[in-house]
């Protein structure tokens, strides 16, 4: 069924059952993947309330999908509250990790650290994960073995953490997907031999399964860190200028392709930029006597093929990105790179809401839409910000 189909079904089993909490709380979960907030939230309030259950207990499932509205609507606190009573004795790992995104909106970084590693005890581990045990011997072992997982931007994110952990450990290698290799190599080099940087594909676990190994995003709560340590932890050499012009904007519209299942899909379609508002934005650009120049993973300047190296040798040769939030707002991020930063209204919990900077990295100012879904809006702010900075 498609998403239109099953959202007109939970419709038509509220109409059949008006008062069951069961169908309310469906109702509202498909709602929210249609990205209809506002009637999701009324929906998810009738769901929780006892009289639609039998002997008054409320399924702790329907606190869950509310909470998930909620950080949506950047209503950490509430969100909080609800993850509460989805999992009161914090039993349950789906629960806490996703509690953890609530955390991260109220900046509660060691909590929202910790709770996020309950993922490990989830029936299915993370995206490129490896097999437990993790953490052989620590912190009694000379050598470790980190390897990424999740999205490219997390383990960008997640860099800072390594020359933390150098404190602690004499030698680590970091095991990375194929296109962080070069990037990593040669942006990570200037904390010397004691870090080497490998790709994955050289490495098989049953090589390493009974060393002391682990994920990169389990840095913080291993190195028991209390506060956000500088994200911009990549110095590659200079080079040449890759464009001549004296005013060259990188430009980044989309974010990653990640439609396998409905949460991924509902990003997708929030974060990129519809094909009418980037051509509205690269024409006003343009009309400013500004050079576009697509850094887009696939496009002109940055092929099919390249590997994130080439991303930001592209990125540098600019004097200023505006990007969705993809990976590409992090390389910016661990480059110390001057980017905007183009932000849907229920951005991920990790930029907060109604900031206009962010603790994660210093470089990147964050343009948000002022309303649900208004793109326009937020090219407005955009070029209100630019033409200031050019007056100026």
């Amino acid at each position: 069924m498609t998403g239109f189909d099953v959202l007109h079904q939970a419709r038509r089993d509220v109409l059949g059952f008006p008062d069951n909490g069961g169908s309310l709380s469906n109702l509202a979960k498909y709602l929210r993947r249609s990205d209809q907030l506002a009637d999701a939230l009324s929906w998810s309030r009738w769901a929780v309330r006892p009289q639609a259950w039998p002997e008054g207990c409320v399924d702790p499932r329907a606190y869950r999908v509310q909470a998930e509205v909620l950080i949506d609507l950047g209503l950490f606190s509430q969100a909080d509250a609800a993850f509460y009573l989805a999992d009161p004795g914090g039993s349950s790992p789906v629960v806490q990790w996703s509690r953890s995104r609530a955390l991260m909106g109220l900046e509660a970084w060691p909590e929202a650290w910790a709770l996020a590693e309950h993922r490990f005890q989830l029936e299915a581990l993370p995206t490129a994960a490896l097999p437990c045990p993790h953490w052989q011997g620590w912190p009694q072992v000379k050598s470790v073995l980190i390897w990424d997982e999740q999205g490219f931007g997390d383990s960008l994110q997640a860099l800072r953490w390594l020359p933390i952990a150098l404190q602690r450990v004499e030698h680590i290698t970091v095991c990375v997907r194929t296109p962080l290799v070069n990037l990593l190599r040669d942006g990570l080099a200037w904390l010397g031999n004691r870090l080497r940087v490998r790709s994955r594909d050289e490495i098989t676990f049953k090589s390493f399964q009974h060393s002391c190994h682990g994920s990169l995003l389990s840095l913080p709560t291993l190195l028991g860190c209390d506060s956000l340590s500088p994200g911009h932890v990549l110095r590659l050499p200079k080079r040449s200028a890759v464009f001549p012009q004296t005013k060259t904007i990188g430009l980044v519209w989309e974010s990653g392709r990640y439609k396998d299942d409905p949460f991924n899909a509902l990003e997708y379609r929030r974060k990129s930029l519809p094909p009418v508002v980037r051509e509205r934005l690269q024409a006003s650009l343009e009309a400013r006597g500004l050079v576009v120049v697509s850094l887009q993973l696939g496009d002109s300047a940055v092929p099919h093929g390249a590997d994130f190296l080439e991303q930001a040798e592209a990125l540098l040769g600019c004097q200023l990105l505006l990007t969705v939030d993809t990976a590409a707002a992090h390389l910016a991020g661990v480059l110390d790179f001057p980017a905007w930063l183009m932000l849907p209204w229920s951005a991920a919990s990790r930029w907060q809401r109604g900031r206009s900077t962010t603790p994660l990295y210093r470089s990147l100012k964050l343009i948000r839409q002022p309303r649900p879904g208004d793109w326009d809006g937020m090219l407005q702010l955009l070029f209100q910000r630019l033409d200031q900075l050019e007056a100026a």
